[in-house]
């Protein structure tokens, strides 16, 4: 199973590399394929997911589980699952004082003020940010 998501931030009709999660070791030729296959969020998390499909090993198949997480949303600072209002002094906070940041905040990941998404939390991530909030 080979899975691909985008994020709201991603330019239109594009989406990130997929990722191959299982890969059959044989075939499969029963009409029948896909019954036991499902994707559900993990309940309480925006950005974690978890897949359930079938695999082909020799002439039958077998079931496999995989967790998938997703980067979380830019500019989600308070991680409420939104960009909005709310999200402005954590933002700041992870601007000018990391470390206030992370204890404050020590179920967010940081890297969400990372908006521009050059690998660096700075002050070239204010104008994306402010962006994301006015749409």
């Amino acid at each position: 199973m080979i899975t691909t998501y985008r994020m709201r931030n991603d330019p239109p009709n594009t989406m990130r590399p997929p990722v191959m999660h299982k890969v059959s070791t044989g075939p499969y030729t029963s009409a029948r394929w896909g019954d036991y296959s499902a994707v559900q969020p993990e309940p309480g998390s925006n950005t974690t997911f978890w897949a359930h499909h079938e695999y082909a090993e020799g002439n039958s198949w077998r079931t496999w589980v995989a967790r998938i997480d997703l980067p979380g949303l830019l500019g989600d600072m308070n991680c409420d699952g939104s960009v909005d209002g709310f999200d402005i002094q954590p933002f700041v906070l992870a601007l000018t004082d990391p470390a206030g940041y992370a204890n404050q905040y020590p179920d967010c990941d940081i890297n969400n003020a990372d908006v521009n998404e050059d690998g660096a939390i700075d002050g070239f991530d204010v104008q994306p940010f402010v962006e994301l909030l006015t749409g």
